[in-house]
């Protein structure tokens, strides 16, 4: 039956049962995404916690080099405060200069490829310059 058939009756019924099915399909849009907000939120503690309790100098960084984020244990092994490091100074600038050129080569190579450094380089410590 098209529309002009329907009596003013038959469409408002439509209509309400239409805004119905849409009002309770937003509801549970705006349910969901709070649902998934509050999951993500949780996670994001988790991995914090973890990250923040691991007992050894743990750093995040960036494609471009730039530390995006360190724990406590990093920021006493480096000297600097989480604040003076995160987002504004590159991992470079604690590396010597005899190791940058390598250092440098293995995070392009592992950012590329997605592989870690090869096996030989796991068990050589790198020397970073303390804060004066």
């Amino acid at each position: 039956m098209k529309d002009e058939d329907k009596t003013k009756a038959e469409l408002i019924k439509a209509l309400k049962t239409l805004r119905k099915e849409r009002g309770e399909s937003v509801i549970n849009n705006i349910i969901e995404r709070k649902q998934a907000e509050k999951a993500l939120a949780e996670s994001e503690e988790r991995y914090r916690t973890v990250f923040e309790n691991t007992g050894i100098a743990t750093a995040i960084f960036e494609e471009d080099m730039r530390i995006f984020m360190v724990n406590t244990q990093c920021e006493k092994l480096i000297g600097y405060s989480k604040e003076e490091i995160e987002n504004k100074m590159k991992w470079t600038d604690f590396v010597l200069k005899e190791d940058l050129e390598k250092m440098k080569r293995y995070h392009i190579t592992r950012k590329q490829n997605g592989e870690p450094p090869p096996q030989r380089t796991m068990n050589f410590v790198w020397r970073i310059k303390k804060a004066i």
